[in-house]
């Protein structure tokens, strides 16, 4: 025989497990889908600008097909920081500060406030570059070392290194030595 305790537990477990298969099936509907993500990036220009700007672009797809919700947008929101960190590492900053602010603007228009202060970049203490072995004396692979990007206190940029080196590389391997 249950007691009247165990009957009103039952009621009240079983409103809370209705009230949640609701929220859990209705939530898109309630929310309804959102047409409009505005990114807004103070603090820093340029590439660096340009990819963080990549990396936090909402896909026109999700928009769409009304994928993002109020849900997405907080995670977003919580994830740009980390995000915004890793797309200033390649230009030598890595230990910005960020901050951000999710605002909704109208009823299915959000803007995403994204403040950045860089930091000091990574400068280059010292660089030491040569060619060993037979393409040592090579006189175009000597030019593309002399005209390397990259020198004592510049900026660390990881997209001027690589491409630098590939460069190099490219051209050892044009000129025959295939261990390059």
């Amino acid at each position: 025989m249950k007691t009247l305790f165990q009957s009103r537990f039952c009621l009240v477990l079983a409103a809370f497990l209705t009230w949640l298969c609701l929220e859990i099936t209705l939530t898109p509907e309630l929310y309804g889908s959102i047409k409009s993500v505005i990114i807004d990036i103070k603090g820093i220009s340029g590439i660096e600008r340009d990819n963080v700007e990549m990396i936090l672009k909402v896909p026109e797809t999700l928009l769409e097909e009304g994928v993002i919700d109020e849900a997405w947008l907080e995670r977003l929101e919580r994830q740009t920081p980390r995000r915004v960190r890793r797309a200033l590492e390649p230009f030598g900053y890595y230990s910005p500060e960020v901050t951000t602010k999710m605002e909704k603007l109208g009823e299915d228009t959000y803007q995403l406030s994204v403040t950045v202060q860089p930091g000091k970049p990574v400068l280059i203490k010292d660089i030491k570059m040569e060619i060993r072995g037979p393409g040592a004396f090579e006189p175009s692979l000597s030019e593309l070392v002399a005209r390397f990007p990259l020198a004592k206190g510049s900026r660390l940029r990881h997209d001027l290194y690589e491409g630098a080196k590939g460069e190099i590389q490219r051209k050892a391997v044009n000129l025959g030595y295939l261990d390059a």
